[in-house]
């Protein structure tokens, strides 16, 4: 399946051979984006937990991690992991449960009650998905990133599409939550807002809320799409 408009594209299996080419379009895509910044103390936490995410999702046969490729250099230009869970399934077990549209872990800063901002999301996070999903089997996106230089040619409308075709196929409901920048495109798959969860920035920026100038309110949306026939 190629993204529309861009012929030169291609979707395939993406394997344990490309991590290091994941972990690069991870982190370029979430370069700017303040929410993954305040998760990490630095890079190489960031690229640490990257590699043990991937590592569990490749050995869990629940999860399907599929890559978008340049014909012309071979380059991956984005991807995406889901999970297809049953109705007993749960999300933290093995490979589940990575926020940064999809992680795990402490975060960056703690506040002085063990508050980090990955421990509140997760939080907050399960606690909808139990309303919501209960006894369910559904497809829950975990990861959808796109190369930076890629964005806007459809790459991330693809990997995405990729996902809710084999939903309709077997009439599964999909779940995620999502980041600021990525709603657009699941708004345009069919997704529908079915709550929401702000947090504000500052709260766990270094300097706390003194010095947290610049950081902002984040929304992330939760989001359910229904199986289409």
């Amino acid at each position: 399946m190629n993204p529309p408009g861009s012929a030169a594209t291609f979707l395939l299996p993406a394997s344990e051979d490309d991590i290091p080419s994941l972990i690069r379009v991870h982190m370029a895509a979430f370069s700017h984006d303040n929410s993954a910044r305040l998760m990490f103390k630095n890079n190489d936490e960031y690229e640490s937990m990257l590699l043990d995410m991937l590592k569990a999702q490749f050995s869990n046969p629940q999860f399907a991690v599929i890559k978008a490729i340049s014909k012309g250099t071979g380059n991956i230009l984005g991807w995406q992991a889901c999970r297809f869970l049953d109705k007993d399934d749960h999300l933290e077990s093995k490979g589940g449960i990575t926020r940064v549209e999809g992680v795990k872990g402490e975060t960056k800063d703690k506040k002085d009650d063990g508050r980090t901002l990955r421990s509140v999301l997760k939080e907050d996070y399960v606690r909808v998905q139990k309303d919501w999903m209960a006894n369910r089997k559904y497809i829950h996106f975990d990861t959808l990133v796109v190369d930076p230089a890629a964005q806007g040619h459809g790459v991330g409308t693809a990997l995405v599409r990729w996902v809710t075709d084999k939903a309709d196929d077997h009439g599964l409901y999909c779940w995620l939550q999502s980041s600021q920048a990525a709603h657009g495109i699941y708004l345009k798959a069919a997704f529908k807002d079915v709550g929401s969860f702000e947090v504000d920035l500052r709260e766990f920026a270094p300097g706390g809320m003194e010095g947290g100038w610049g950081w902002g309110m984040y929304k992330f949306r939760y989001m359910l799409r229904l199986p289409e026939s």
